[in-house]
């Protein structure tokens, strides 16, 4: 009997990288006379961005000057977004990427989004360059308006012993920064709720989660050392290692 031809089984195609986000933007960042050509990703999850809001005409090239990182407030962080570079901008984007890592410097620019000017920093986090507007100066309110204590433990009336005690706080409650054990807790106590309706079938109110009743405010004078002291040793049982127990 004749045997019949088994075709040769193809080899399995490697899986196709998954392609990276549609950019919001398109343009590139003047490094002196190197031209980085980039593509603009917002950096949040929690929505979209409409695209009319850039306006491609004055948003295509980003000029900037260096300032130390350090020097600006974290109060003029207004929106990140991140930098990824197109094609043939990988090595000069990862050379601007590992100068100011390096140099811990920022590149402020001035970008238009629709109709309006805004400042915004060019830095390195990771292996990522972002770019985050900044809020001008003239946004923010003077803090002098607000009823503040003087500047200096001296003009605040504050002791030596009551800092050394407020310090040895500070260490105790000291940690690593993790910011992937914080959660928008009052949406999942909102979502909780929600899903608890539909499941009795009460859709129609929804009720918010009422916040513990807090002890009421006297105006007695505050022992602040003492609160100090109690904090500390509070602080101290919390990083203390469990004791283990004797076998009996």
């Amino acid at each position: 009997m004749a045997r019949k031809r088994t075709k040769a089984k193809k080899p399995k195609a490697p899986p196709k990288r998954a392609a990276s986000a549609r950019a919001i933007w398109k343009g590139k960042i003047d490094f002196g006379l190197v031209n980085i050509p980039i593509g603009l990703h917002s950096a949040e999850t929690s929505g979209g961005l409409d695209f009319a809001l850039l306006d491609k005409r004055d948003f295509s090239r980003v000029r900037y000057r260096r300032v130390n990182a350090a020097e600006i407030s974290p109060i003029y962080y207004d929106k990140p977004y991140y930098l990824e570079p197109l094609k043939n901008g990988h090595r000069a984007y990862a050379l601007l990427r590992e100068v100011l890592s390096k140099k811990q410097k920022v590149g402020i620019a001035k970008v238009v989004i629709h109709t309006r000017e805004h400042l915004a920093a060019l830095f390195a986090d990771g292996p990522v360059l972002v770019l985050n507007l900044l809020r001008f100066h003239d946004e923010l309110r003077d803090p002098a308006t607000l009823d503040l204590p003087k500047s200096g433990s001296k003009n605040a009336r504050i002791s030596a012993q009551e800092i050394k005690m407020a310090e040895q706080l500070v260490d105790a409650m000291a940690s690593k920064w993790n910011p992937e054990k914080y959660r928008d807790e009052y949406r999942q106590d909102i979502m909780k709720i929600v899903e608890q309706k539909v499941e009795s079938g009460k859709t129609k109110v929804v009720e918010a989660a009422k916040p513990p009743a807090r002890a009421p405010q006297r105006g007695k004078v505050i022992d602040i050392m003492h609160l100090l002291r109690q904090s500390v040793k509070h602080a101290g049982k919390k990083h203390e290692p469990a004791r283990q127990r004797k076998a009996g």
